[in-house]
């Protein structure tokens, strides 16, 4: 029988291993690019928006450009607060919208998947302490507060009325009200906009909790989606923040969201983001030219 000396099996065993070593690191690096680096600064890649405008007739992609007539962020740099669908790899095309037609801003990362305003390990209260100064500060609810049965808590939660308790934090609106508050200490003068959560339609649409107003999911809060919803916006009105109520665009439902979300029902595919980012365009105009005084 032909035996190997000791240095040669091991040249054998690399050789072997190697290419599984190789295709290890490979999936590896696959699944961590699906989200963006926390606090990468955007880099624009070219899109032909002629063709997403064929394609997608009902994003209305005219009407949001016109919207952008007279914007113009050249310089000004936007921050954006969020959970998976604010960082994931197909969100580019909805910061491409934006950075095409709002004079290339400047537009950073602050989002990280599995977070919410008040998730246990690490939510927006983390994500917010490592946040540069910029001139736009956008914080986009999650569905993971929501998801993970975090308490929704009161509109007051960590205001002057219970004293800033530091343990109503642990709430959706308590963690909400400690971003806002903490990014208008970190910039008095930034516009700080909100959106709230998007619909969520989970596989083969089987979680109608996520897309129907009337329907309460067992998360032990016996509160539906759309209400944990209406009191993001709540909170944002208190504190004077302008938002987008996402749900109100009615832009997806059970018979078309196939052809915006990936297959997990969750996650908006570039198509959604499209469709999104054009209505985020409207809005952001909108927005930016009624605070334009301050």
């Amino acid at each position: 029988m032909y035996k190997l000396s000791l240095p040669t099996l091991f040249i054998y065993i690399g050789i072997v291993c190697y290419p599984l070593f190789i295709l290890s690191c490979s999936k590896e690096t696959v699944i961590d690019n699906l989200h963006e680096e926390y606090g990468q600064k955007f880099q624009p890649q070219y899109e032909r928006w002629d063709s997403w405008n064929e394609a997608y007739p009902n994003a209305d992609y005219k009407g949001a450009v016109q919207a952008t007539e007279e914007i113009c962020l050249k310089g000004k740099s936007i921050a954006i607060i969020g959970g998976s669908l604010s960082c994931r790899n197909e969100v580019r095309v909805l910061k491409q919208l934006i950075y095409d037609h709002m004079g290339q801003p400047n537009i950073f990362n602050y989002g990280k998947g599995g977070c919410g305003c008040a998730t246990s390990n690490i939510s927006f209260q983390n994500l917010i302490s490592q946040c540069g100064i910029h001139d736009i500060y956008i914080i986009w609810c999650s569905t993971n507060d929501y998801a993970t049965g975090v308490p929704i808590g009161e509109k007051d939660d960590y205001t002057a009325k219970d004293g800033f308790n530091i343990n109503k934090r642990k709430t959706q609106c308590g963690g909400l009200n400690y971003c806002i508050q903490y990014l208008k200490r970190l910039n008095p003068k930034a516009l700080i906009i909100g959106y709230t959560s998007l619909q969520f339609f989970g596989s083969n649409a089987n979680r109608p909790d996520g897309y129907l107003e009337n329907f309460s999911a067992d998360n032990g809060q016996d509160i539906s989606f759309y209400d944990y919803m209406n009191i993001q916006a709540e909170v944002f009105e208190q504190n004077n923040i302008p938002y987008l109520h996402q749900w109100n665009l009615q832009l997806f439902t059970k018979e078309t969201y196939t052809t915006y979300y990936l297959s997990d029902g969750w996650h908006l595919s570039k198509a959604g983001y499209f469709l999104l980012g054009c209505e985020h365009l409207k809005f952001l105009s909108r927005t930016i030219k009624e605070n334009s005084h301050d």
